[in-house]
């Protein structure tokens, strides 16, 4: 008889694989240099690009308009409203209590990206992203995590979790559609 490939099914496993990352930031050493080679090449042209810059929205220099702006995004990327305002007035609670940090991309000085931080117990957890649909072609994404990274090492948080959708994984009949593959890139 043939085993199957995933011999932990016999466990009660399901036989699909979660992908899944998790940032060490326990690692001595520069963050860069932890990163994979095709990674660090886009991370190096894109930190060496005048065009691009990272700020930082938290308890220390909040402002509103950057959450509505990562609210507008959210609709831009998908359409249509796809959470309620609640989630985001949560969202900013979170950051003024200390809870949480947005980091914005700004190309050419204008927002691009947004992503939404928590953190507590040593680590944090990387809840959500969007960006301007209309600014294409450029690795964003990791430009704003690697802004994290550094930023959480000097904190001395230990890990970053990727959530939803920068881990897409059929896992549990999850299908991503096409705003998940377009923020998951």
């Amino acid at each position: 008889r043939e085993e199957p490939f995933n011999y932990l099914q016999m466990y009660g496993y399901l036989d699909t694989s979660l992908i899944t990352y998790v940032y060490d930031l326990t690692l001595p050493g520069d963050p860069l240099l932890q990163c994979e080679k095709n990674h660090r090449r886009s991370l190096k042209e894109i930190l060496n690009d005048s065009r691009f810059s990272v700020i930082r929205i938290d308890k220390d220099n909040p402002d509103r308009s950057h959450h509505d702006r990562l609210e507008l995004f959210h609709e831009k990327c998908s359409g249509r409203k796809t959470r309620s305002q609640a989630t985001f007035d949560v969202h900013y609670e979170q950051l003024l209590a200390g809870e949480a940090v947005l980091f914005c991309v700004l190309f050419q000085g204008k927002p691009a990206m947004y992503g939404y931080f928590q953190h507590a117990h040593g680590r944090a957890h990387y809840n959500t992203t969007s960006d301007d649909p209309d600014i294409t072609g450029y690795p964003m994404q990791h430009l704003l995590t690697f802004h994290a990274m550094e930023y959480y090492k000097k904190l001395g948080i230990k890990a970053i979790w990727p959530r939803e959708p920068s881990c897409p994984s059929p896992q549990f009949d999850y299908f991503p559609n096409a705003k998940y593959l377009h923020i998951a890139n």
